[in-house]
């Protein structure tokens, strides 16, 4: 029995250390030649020094969305998402950290110096990121009005108001010339109290950030994009479960140089922070909202309350079932339910030849038994091996007309058709499934010709006897011409 186990591949990557951080640098390059033979004086030459000045540049205040690969929650979604951790995933397999979020000037922060194991090999200590995605909650702040479009600018302390910021106390003024203090950005202004309790320790932010390579064989590919074997993204995770029954504001935020600022691992705030400052002001690199409207309920829960009912008598569900509740089909005496009861919603329907009209839909779970007999109308056959398998070359052949109301059911047509562009989707299958179709393609051609001609020269073979030779020209002939014609359909 062949063994058709799909095998997917992740692996997990502590980090991925950029070679330099962003930041300038300057390389002062001299010549220096030692004298030996007493010929040089002083037994010194040096040249005259040359400096190159270089930069590496990153995202600071402002991020170009094209690095985004992905969120998590998606953005505006509705769902259950009070057991995940809201997270990013990123082009970029290096950017959580090519900056830091301590100042190694004053001391502070992780030693960063690679370390020896007891096989003499050698690897990048652990870092953490600089960047964090914070998740606020209605609770916490109004998230209408929770981001701010300011300057660069707003980021530097003015001498009058005392705040956290990645660059609070630098000098706008003495900034990289690719530094625009006067671009327009958004930043998240935080309560200080808010700001300790949201905020992830230094400690949490090695643990926040991760390198994922996944093989990329059975992932969808955007038109025109190149297909890579493995796709590499770093992820920035939340510190922070969503609230259930809460909408929620999700920020990449950057911690540059706010190491200090930050609490310790049991959410204490930190004692660096000074006294007067009232508020942090943080860049947002991206942003996006989301519900979490899950419950308690689980799905035994649900077979359990079936037309509220339960073993015993009584639901063993924590509080009020959702609407609607499931229901098992009603007794035969009872009135057929309307489509909608059954599952069903209208949908906007463009038909083949471009009519344009309202069908009915259903997803693949109901809440009422369906007719045993649905599939009756489809025909099938059997292969080789003696299966019977459905005949079933097109989504049409699924549509289901309703002449009691005059509407097509489009629901098994539209899961053959999600089907089959699943399948086309994983790679591996559409090209087997190429490779099979020239297969059975040349298979039949060949059939064709080769009876063609056995059928043709069987009757050259019978007319050898015959006097002339156009015969035979003429047979040759026509046997080409009826191979052209009967194959040509397979050759396009």
């Amino acid at each position: 029995m062949a063994n058709n186990t799909l095998i997917e591949k992740a692996t997990f990557i502590q980090h991925h250390l950029p070679g330099l951080d962003a930041g300038e640098y300057a390389i002062e390059l001299q010549h220096r030649f030692g004298d030996t033979g007493g010929k040089i004086p002083n037994g010194l030459d040096l040249t005259t020094p040359l400096l190159y000045k270089f930069a590496v540049k990153a995202p600071q205040f402002a991020m170009d969305p094209s690095v985004v690969h992905s969120v998590f929650p998606p953005k505006d979604a509705k769902g259950e998402f009070s057991n995940v951790l809201p997270h990013i995933v990123l082009n970029s397999e290096t950017l959580p950290w090519i900056r830091l979020p301590f100042t190694p000037a004053n001391g502070s922060g992780p030693v960063t110096d690679p370390f020896k194991d007891n096989s003499g090999m050698y690897y990048d200590r652990d870092m953490p990121s600089w960047l964090a995605v914070l998740i606020l909650t209605e609770n916490d702040t109004d998230l209408s009005i929770a981001l701010q479009t300011t300057t660069v600018q707003q980021f530097f302390s003015n001498g009058s108001d005392v705040f956290l910021s990645p660059v609070q106390g630098d000098d706008p003024n003495n900034q990289p010339s690719w530094v625009d203090i006067q671009a327009s950005v958004q930043a998240l202004k935080l309560p200080i109290a808010l700001f300790s309790t949201l905020a992830p320790s230094l400690a949490d932010l090695f643990m926040m950030a991760n390198v994922r390579a996944v093989n990329m064989g059975n992932k969808p590919a955007a038109p025109g994009s190149d297909l890579e074997d493995v796709g590499t993204y770093s992820i920035v995770l939340g510190n922070r479960i969503p609230v259930s029954g809460q909408r929620h504001l999700a920020v990449l935020v950057s911690l540059e140089n706010m190491g200090d600022y930050l609490p310790d691992h049991n959410g204490v705030p930190s004692t660096l922070i000074p006294a007067n400052a009232t508020y942090a002001l943080l860049p947002v690199l991206h942003s996006w909202h989301f519900i979490s409207q899950g419950d308690s309920f689980k799905f035994e829960h649900l077979l359990e309350s079936l037309n509220d009912r339960a073993p015993d008598g009584k639901p063993a569900v924590p509080g009020p079932l959702p609407q609607p509740r499931m229901r098992l089909y009603p007794p035969n005496n009872a009135t057929v339910p309307v489509p909608v009861q059954l599952g069903y919603v209208p949908m906007k329907h463009t038909t083949r030849n471009n009519v344009l009209t309202t069908s009915w839909y259903r997803g693949p779970l109901a809440p009422y038994k369906f007719d045993d007999n649905a599939g009756e109308a489809i025909q099938f056959l059997k292969t080789e091996d003696g299966q019977t398998v459905p005949a079933i070359y097109d989504a049409d052949a699924l549509l289901r007309f309703d002449p009691s109301i005059g509407m097509f059911d489009l629901s098994y047509a539209s899961a053959w058709q999600l089907g089959r562009l699943l399948a086309l989707q994983d790679r591996n299958f559409s090209l087997n499934l190429y490779q099979w179709k020239r297969t059975q393609t040349s298979a039949v051609v060949n059939q064709l010709e080769q009876d063609l001609i056995q059928e043709t020269f069987t009757e050259i073979l019978a007319n050898q006897g015959t006097p002339t030779g156009n015969t035979t020209q003429d047979l040759l002939e026509g046997t080409m011409q009826a191979l052209i014609s009967r194959t040509a359909r397979f050759r396009k």
